[in-house]
């Protein structure tokens, strides 16, 4: 692991080329401002009493949701710049919570956001690198953690006739 004594504010693209935005590194002053935003507290909120009220479903949706938020309020906190994003009228727009609200409501900006910057300092970029890989390494073809489900194969299958037979071609 790579610890900067002295981190600066970085560019990350979203879309290469195009979009990129100026954000200052999301150290534990962050996150710790981000949980204490509005928007967080009401939902860990809701998440309590789903869970009190067992009921899974919302409590899967408000997880969803509240996961969205965390990546909004965060870049709300931290992106000072950006390059290619214009408001309405073709001109910059400015960087402020409703455009930065805008921007990361277009899935593949979201995404990108998630992936390029979120991961990175939540220590995931290793993790979601890896599961690009269709599939794990193991040196026997099946999973160590996992019982082989398939049968064994018979020893040897009778070998093929040599000579003709009557059948026509």
């Amino acid at each position: 692991m790579r610890i900067s004594l002295n981190p600066k504010a970085e560019w990350y693209d979203l879309v290469p080329g195009h979009i990129r935005v100026l954000a200052e590194p999301a150290l534990d002053l962050v996150f710790e401002q981000a949980a204490q935003d509005d928007r967080i507290v009401a939902l860990n909120l809701e998440i309590d009493e789903a869970t009190a009220a067992d009921d899974i479903d919302r409590m899967a949706e408000l997880q969803r949701l509240l996961g969205k938020t965390m990546n909004l309020v965060v870049a709300e906190l931290v992106i000072t710049d950006w390059e290619g994003i214009e408001d309405d009228k073709g001109n910059p727009a400015p960087v402020d919570a409703d455009y930065i609200n805008a921007t990361l409501r277009m899935p593949a900006l979201a995404s990108a956001w998630d992936q390029g910057y979120m991961a990175r300092w939540l220590g995931l970029s290793d993790v979601l690198s890896a599961e690009k890989n269709a599939s794990a390494p193991s040196p026997t073809g099946t999973s160590a953690a996992a019982p082989s489900t398939a049968k064994r194969a018979r020893p040897s299958a009778k070998s093929a006739r040599r000579k003709k037979t009557a059948r026509k071609p």
